[in-house]
């Protein structure tokens, strides 16, 4: 046997990662499966949470009919990745409730004895589904507020939806053409895309073949806290794009979509997390 052969996949790493985490949450890894919507929704049927990494090229495609199957069996949606020095974590949690965390108004360790206790206090909010979130207006975004990869990450997924395949350098121009389709199509003036889909970040972006420790960390990291938090209920989750790049050093969300009205109340109750 190889040695390699003896390593754990990255799937299998990771939810050993969220089981050290939250020992009460069962994790368990499926393989790949394909990609019609009835087959995944019923490997999925109840699961609390959703987190596809890696997977099938291209991977836009997938993780958006994973998305979907995972709306149908109910489970909140994660799908995080990263290429090069950058890298992407999203979350659609559809209508979720939360109790806060310490630090976000909930109560830091145990009750003091005596002391009454109250129901938590829960949160509501509605998430939008990948595909909207990818297909979210440029014409909306502050050119100067919202992070590059944002439009990075449309423009590629654009792509990877009408070839069929994942780019490559030599698809670079045809990426960067669609990022000013895309553009044109939202009324953005294409000047103002100039800072993040010419200037070079798109072309590493595209260009980039492997992924930098530096950079999954950051983004692993995330993924696994925030899958915490929506499978335990505590704390605020993502909202509902995480995006990072070594380039400049930064880690920010944006929430895209724009999701329904909040939802009323209501608690799902949580059993286990599909890895």
């Amino acid at each position: 046997m190889s040695p390699l052969a003896a390593l754990p996949s990255v799937a299998a790493a990771a939810a050993a990662a969220l089981r050290d985490m939250n020992p009460h949450v069962t994790v368990t890894v499926l393989p790949s499966p394909a990609v019609e919507p009835p087959a995944l929704a019923a490997l999925l049927r109840g699961a609390a949470a959703v987190v596809v990494a890696g997977g099938p090229t291209p991977a836009t495609p997938f993780a958006l009919a994973v998305d979907a199957a995972a709306a149908d069996a109910g489970a909140a949606f994660f799908w995080g990745g990263v290429r090069g020095g950058a890298g992407w974590c999203f979350l659609n949690a559809h209508s979720h409730s939360w109790a806060p965390g310490a630090g976000e108004g909930g109560v830091a360790g145990g009750a003091a004895a005596g002391a009454p206790t109250h129901p938590p206090t829960l949160h509501h909010a509605r998430y939008a589904p990948l595909e909207r979130a990818l297909r979210h207006t440029w014409a909306g975004l502050h050119p100067r507020r919202t992070h590059g990869l944002a439009y990075a990450l449309r423009a590629v997924a654009d792509f990877e939806v009408h070839a069929h395949a994942a780019p490559t350098p030599s698809d670079l121009a045809a990426v960067i053409d669609r990022g000013h389709a895309l553009a044109a199509a939202d009324g953005v003036a294409p000047h103002s895309l100039s800072r993040f889909v010419d200037d070079g970040s798109l072309a590493a972006f595209v260009a980039a073949t492997g992924e930098h420790p530096a950079a999954a960390a950051v983004v692993g990291g995330t993924l696994a806290g925030e899958a915490v938090k929506v499978v335990t209920r505590v704390g605020k989750p993502l909202d509902n794009l995480f995006l990072f790049s070594m380039s400049d050093g930064r880690g920010v969300v944006e929430r895209l979509g724009e999701p329904p009205a909040p939802a009323g109340d209501g608690v799902v109750e949580v059993e286990s997390v599909v890895v």
